[in-house]
C-alpha cells in the first residue's frame, strides 16, 4: 500500500472540482471581472464603428452580453 492509499480510505475520497469551486479561483474571477469592462466598453464604441456594430449586433453578442452582465457575473461569483 503506497502513502497515499493509507491517507486516503475509501470513505475519504477526493471531491470532483464543482462548477463553482472552478469559478471562485482567484485567478479565473479576476480574468472576468476584467473582461466584463472590455466587453461593455467594445459594446459602447460599437455606436461609432461599423465593424464594431457588426460584432456586437451578431447572435454570439446576444449570448456574451448575458456572459458579460455584471449582475449576473456577481450572482456566480457570489
Amino acid at each position: 500500500m503506497s502513502a497515499n492509499e493509507e491517507q486516503i480510505g475509501p470513505e475519504q475520497s477526493p471531491q470532483p472540482l464543482r462548477l463553482g469551486d472552478w469559478l471562485w479561483r482567484p485567478l479565473c474571477a479576476k480574468l472576468w471581472w476584467a473582461a466584463v469592462p472590455l466587453y461593455w466598453l467594445g459594446m459602447w464604441a460599437s455606436h461609432y464603428s461599423q465593424a464594431a456594430e457588426d460584432l456586437y449586433g451578431s447572435a454570439l453578442a446576444g449570448y456574451l452580453t448575458v456572459f458579460f452582465f455584471p449582475p449576473l457575473v456577481a450572482l456566480i461569483l457570489s
